[in-house]
């Protein structure tokens, strides 16, 4: 099982009676909320590092990846 802690915020009192009204559970919407953001920010940091290794490949050509085969295959 993961290992959890407990992380707390504050709303106002009419938020939080509004919340008690309507019967939103407000942990498990922080917690999705907090999930998505994080989400989103990993497929940020993903793109930014494809595009990165995108712009360092771009410079490598078809001969340099066969003389690379080549000689990886002749070192065994």
């Amino acid at each position: 099982m993961l290992a959890t802690e407990t992380v707390s915020f504050r709303l106002s009192k009419e938020l939080k009676d509004l919340a008690k009204k309507y019967g939103l559970n407000v942990s498990k919407i922080a917690k999705e909320k907090v999930e998505e953001e994080l989400e989103k920010l990993q497929k940020e940091e993903r793109k930014k590092m494809l595009e990165k290794a995108a712009d360092v490949l771009e410079d490598v050509t078809k001969q340099d990846i066969v003389t690379a085969v080549r000689k990886s295959r002749e070192a065994r």
